[in-house]
């Protein structure tokens, strides 16, 4: 199926023809004899899998506490894997995410979506930082197939989510169109079929959760049908743009809306149990370390607002974030965490953490040690000290910055005014403590600044990439460019 659109599967390795001498070969095999294995030829290297649900919000999923049954395959499978219940996106839109989820660093610092003089719409941000090593080359220099099936204009290959990947398929999607996540899956599997007896890093994104909501059949007016009536709407939902615009949506069309968001994580919640069962038909399941994670969340009018990338409240921050693989301990953690640990914590699950000048520029920690239970605490370079979780990045309006330390969360806007939130008692942000907590507020603001200011000191300064004409449209469609 995906034989025609793939790219050179073996650039850069190199075979021993048959015409080679056979001293040649004999000094091999003796040379194998001192020399430690590579990955290639290691079967206790596992294969890793990442998954990551576009627009995805953890309070969403009934393993995380949502009262609508959305996500029951995730959830019985979530029971045999390491759930972290405080996961933290590093942005509120796709791109800077992705940039934290690829390269362990925070926006600050890989740039990814970062605005630049050209202009602060979406067709004027820049790439993702080229001096800063991937996930995806990590893997690849230590023998590893790499391949992504992603859907998404912000992942484009011109943006640089692509390098490293030598397979690399961006799906066209917009309001009219998109890679339903079934069919994501069948291309993945075919790909993991492939490659079955190699060590493999898989990227696998769907896009289904995003607007518009216009859920798979199989799945379609479970939620909805009920409401459709009072609301006065049927599927699919118009685009984001429609909505925003619509100052007269009833409490009833809300929820309706809310309803069909509901029934594209059912749809992806089918097609992630195709999955998992047939890693298990390859063989695949028990030697594969899986994450999976969301770039972001969605705001369905929780702070009066709609979608995401204008907003860094809590139903736009907090993603699941699920572990499984071998030796990893069933258990659900509270500990904060962040996008910026995938890179380190899927290094060390596959047994070649980062090498030391890579791992020195990284801002995450590696999750590993904690779910298979060598340590009961997340160690890092400060692990003493309380962790400092920082997000930023905005699409639309003000730019907005953030930083948690649990369970403080201090919003900062560019103009300057802040609002400060104790997560544990008012999980919904509904209670601003700015006025009655000066005094955080301004020790929070110090350490945002100071971490902002150092991670943007080390950022190469670049301008935007060009964007095609039928980029620029997809962008359009979805509301993130005029």
């Amino acid at each position: 199926m995906i034989e025609h659109h793939r790219s050179r599967m073996r650039a850069g390795r190199r075979v021993l023809h048959h015409g080679a001498a056979p001293r040649l070969s004999i000094l091999v095999v003796l040379l194998s004899l001192l020399v430690p294995l590579g990955p290639s030829a290691q079967a206790a290297v596992p294969s890793i899998i990442l998954i990551v649900i576009d627009t995805l919000r953890a309070d969403h999923l009934g393993t995380y506490g949502h009262h609508r049954p959305t996500s029951p395959a995730l959830d019985r499978r979530a029971a045999q894997g390491a759930v972290f219940e405080r996961a933290f996106a590093s942005s509120g839109w796709t791109a800077p995410s992705f940039g934290s989820i690829l390269t362990g660093t925070i926006a600050a610092r890989h740039g990814q979506g970062a605005r630049t003089a050209e202009g602060d719409d979406a067709r004027h941000r820049a790439p993702l930082g080229k001096e800063l090593p991937t996930l995806a080359e990590q893997f690849a220099a230590r023998g590893y197939r790499t391949a992504a099936f992603v859907t998404n204009p912000f992942l484009d290959r011109s943006l640089g989510a692509g390098r490293g990947f030598e397979f690399y398929l961006c799906a066209p999607a917009d309001n009219d169109r998109y890679r339903r996540a079934d069919l994501g899956v069948s291309l993945a599997a075919e790909w993991l079929e492939r490659h079955r007896d190699e060590p493999t890093f898989l990227l696998l994104h769907f896009f289904d959760p995003h607007l518009d909501y216009d859920p798979a059949p199989e799945v379609r007016g479970r939620f909805t049908d009920p409401l459709a009536r009072d609301a006065g709407r049927t599927l699919p939902v118009e685009g984001v743009q429609a909505i925003r615009d619509d100052r007269t949506l009833s409490l009833a069309a809300r929820e309706f809306i809310t309803a069909a968001y509901d029934e594209e994580i059912l749809a992806v919640d089918a097609a992630l149990d195709s999955f998992f069962a047939r890693l298990e038909e390859l063989g695949l399941k028990e030697r594969s370390v899986i994450l999976l994670t969301a770039d972001h969340g969605e705001e369905l009018f929780d702070h009066g607002g709609f979608e995401h990338g204008h907003s860094l409240q809590q139903e736009i921050l907090h993603v699941p974030f699920v572990l499984w693989g071998p030796g990893v301990v069933p258990a659900r953690h509270t500990e904060p965490v962040s996008l910026v640990d995938v890179f380190p914590t899927l290094l060390e699950a596959a047994g070649v953490p980062a090498t030391p000048p890579v791992a020195r520029n990284l801002d995450g920690l590696s999750l590993w040690p904690l779910v298979v239970g060598r340590t009961t605490r997340l160690e890092g370079p400060a692990s003493s000290a309380p962790r400092e979780i920082v997000v930023s990045s905005t699409l639309q309006g003000e730019e907005q910055s953030a930083l948690v330390v649990w369970p403080h969360k201090l919003i900062r806007t560019e103009s300057g005014s802040s609002r400060l939130y104790q997560l544990d008692e008012d999980p919904r942000e509904r209670q601003d403590l700015s006025a009655a907590d000066p005094r955080r507020v301004s020790a929070l603001a110090r350490r945002l600044s100071h971490r902002l200011a150092v991670a943007d000191s080390l950022r190469r300064r670049v301008s935007s990439v060009p964007i095609d004409p039928e980029l620029h449209e997809r962008l359009r469609s979805l509301g993130y460019t005029r």
